[in-house]
C-alpha cells in the first residue's frame, strides 16, 4: 500500500506524463507539483517510489528531476491497489467465514 505523498505525487506524474509515462521537462514537474513539496520531499518521494518499482528517474546536481519514466506499476496503481485490497478482503474475512461455516456444519452434522 502507498502513502498519501507517494498517491499525490503519482497522481500529478500520470496527469502531466505522455502516453509512454514520460516526463522529461523539470518545469513541467515543478509547475504541477503538490502544495507544500520542495525539490527534496519530491525526490525523496520519488525514491521511494523507484524502489518500490513503480518508476524510473533521473536529477541533476540541483536537485531537478531531468527524466522521469512511470513503469507498469506506476501507471496502473489504482488498479493495482484495488486488486490488492480484494486479495485482502477474500484472504482475511471471506476464507476464514467459509471455514467457520463449512466446520461448524461438519461438526453439527456428525455429532
Amino acid at each position: 500500500m502507498l502513502d498519501k505523498n507517494s498517491k499525490r505525487i503519482l497522481n500529478m506524474l500520470n496527469h502531466v506524463a505522455d502516453k509512454y509515462g514520460i516526463v522529461d521537462d523539470h518545469k513541467l514537474i515543478s509547475n504541477n507539483m503538490p502544495k507544500g513539496y520542495n525539490q527534496i520531499k519530491l525526490i525523496s518521494t520519488l525514491e521511494c517510489l523507484k524502489d518500490l518499482g513503480y518508476l524510473d528517474f533521473s536529477y541533476n546536481i540541483e536537485q531537478e528531476v531531468t527524466f522521469l519514466k512511470l513503469l507498469h506499476k506506476g501507471l496502473n496503481y489504482r488498479n493495482i491497489e484495488w486488486i490488492e485490497i480484494k486479495t485482502f478482503i477474500i484472504r482475511s474475512i471471506i476464507v476464514p467465514i467459509i471455514v467457520s461455516l463449512s466446520t461448524t456444519l461438519l461438526v453439527e452434522w456428525l455429532f
